[in-house]
């Protein structure tokens, strides 16, 4: 498997860079293997003044308990933490998908559909459940098609493989 950083990822880290480097900060990048995710004490030396992990999967608990003995700042993104006080800052999953869904019907669509070409994190399981029920709730099935992508797979062409697959067996069924 490799190491693909998606594009929203290294987005986020090239204006995490620039932004820490006109304030006169060093910013460096480190990437781990999904299954072995520990916090390198090397990289956590006297010189970092904080640390911010951007890991889109469900952090494990012996992770969190190497967060939370750390001796600096640490902010999570896109995972909320719930049973330890750690800042984070993450977007509402559940009201995304739901908004997403909304916004198909008051344009007129009916016959929706989802791609799920993320991993099964715990963000992307919310924003598919909620919106797969808005459009129940609305009384309209929605199709949903699961890439089975595994961390450290390149999204892109799981979405593309998996895509190209359903629609030679059922065609377009979805708006």
């Amino acid at each position: 498997q490799s190491n693909f950083i998606s594009t929203f990822s290294h987005s986020v880290s090239e204006s995490m860079k620039e932004y820490f480097s006109a304030q006169g900060y060093d910013f460096s990048l480190a990437s781990y293997d999904k299954s072995n995710v520990v916090i390198d004490k090397k990289l956590l030396n006297a010189s970092v003044d904080a640390l911010i992990i951007n890991m889109h999967q469900d952090i494990s608990p012996s992770l969190m308990v190497q967060i939370n003995s750390l001796k600096i700042p640490v902010l999570l993104l896109d995972i909320m933490p719930q049973t330890v006080c750690i800042d984070a800052v993450c977007t509402d999953n559940e009201l995304g998908g739901a908004m997403v869904a909304n916004y198909f019907l008051s344009k007129g669509f009916t016959r929706c559909g989802m791609l799920q070409s993320m991993p099964h994190f715990h963000n992307c399981e919310a924003r598919q459940r909620s919106f797969m029920r808005q459009l129940k709730l609305s009384g309209h099935e929605g199709i949903f098609i699961d890439c089975q992508t595994q961390s450290g797979e390149n999204s892109t062409v799981k979405a593309y493989e998996t895509f190209s697959a359903y629609l030679k067996e059922n065609g377009c069924k979805i708006e």
